[in-house]
C-alpha cells in the first residue's frame, strides 16, 4: 500500500478537524513560514499542522514553524484567553526517521515547551485513519460517557470497607452516586440524616 502525500495527508487533517469542530483560521498577511501551516482553532485551543515530504523537511521547518505561530497566537489572544495556553503543532510526513532522525524524533514529540507537539511519521500515517490517530489528542473530552451500572470492584467496596468498621449502608449511598455520577459529599450527608 503506497503511503498518503503531504496534500493528502493535509486534506484527511483539515476534514477530521472541521468534522471535530475546529474552524480553519485564515491568517491576514501570514509571514512565509505560518504560511506553509494550516490553522484551526476551537473553543479551547489553536492548532497549526504542516505536513513535509521528508523527515528532514520536518526537522530543518519546525522550530521557525513554532516561533511564526506563537507570534500569531500572542498577537490575536491575550494572557487571559484561555486557550493562549493552548497551542498545537502537528507535524506529520510519510517519510520514516533514520538514524538520528529517530532520536530526534522522540526530542520533539517530548517538547512542550511554547507548543506543545503531535508528530505523525512513516507507517503511523499512511493512511487516512493513521493521521486521525496522530489528531485524536485534539478531541475534546466529553462527559456523556456513562459509567458501568455495577462492576465487581464497587460492588464489593461496602463490604470490603465494613470490615474495617466503616458504615456499608454509608458507602453504598457513596457507590451510588459516584454511579449516578452525583455529588459524594451530599450523597453520605443525605443518608445520615435518614439514618
Amino acid at each position: 500500500m503506497e503511503s498518503l502525500n503531504p496534500t493528502q495527508i493535509l486534506a484527511s487533517a483539515t476534514e477530521f478537524l472541521e468534522a471535530a469542530h475546529y474552524k480553519r483560521v485564515e491568517v491576514k498577511e501570514p509571514t512565509a513560514i505560518v504560511s506553509s501551516a494550516r490553522i484551526f482553532e476551537d473553543p479551547y485551543s489553536v492548532v497549526a499542522l504542516s505536513a513535509y515530504a521528508t523527515w528532514e523537511s520536518l526537522w530543518n521547518a519546525w522550530i521557525d514553524l513554532q516561533a511564526g505561530v506563537v507570534d500569531l497566537i500572542s498577537s490575536r489572544l491575550t494572557r487571559d484567553t484561555s486557550k493562549a495556553w493552548d497551542g498545537y503543532l502537528v507535524l506529520i510526513t510519510p517519510a520514516q526517521p533514520t538514524g538520528d532522525g529517530t532520536s530526534q524524533l522522540e526530542r520533539l514529540r517530548r517538547d512542550t515547551q511554547r507548543l506543545r507537539k503531535l508528530v505523525g511519521t512513516g507507517d503511523d500515517v499512511k493512511t487516512v485513519s493513521g493521521v486521525r490517530k496522530i489528531l485524536f489528542p485534539l478531541l475534546p473530552l466529553t462527559s456523556d460517557v456513562k459509567l458501568a451500572e455495577s462492576t465487581d470492584a464497587l460492588e464489593r467496596l461496602p463490604s470490603l470497607l465494613r470490615k474495617g468498621g466503616i458504615d456499608e449502608g454509608a458507602t453504598r449511598s457513596v457507590v451510588r452516586a459516584f454511579q449516578l455520577q452525583e455529588p459524594l459529599l451530599q450523597a453520605l450527608v443525605e443518608y445520615q440524616r435518614q439514618k
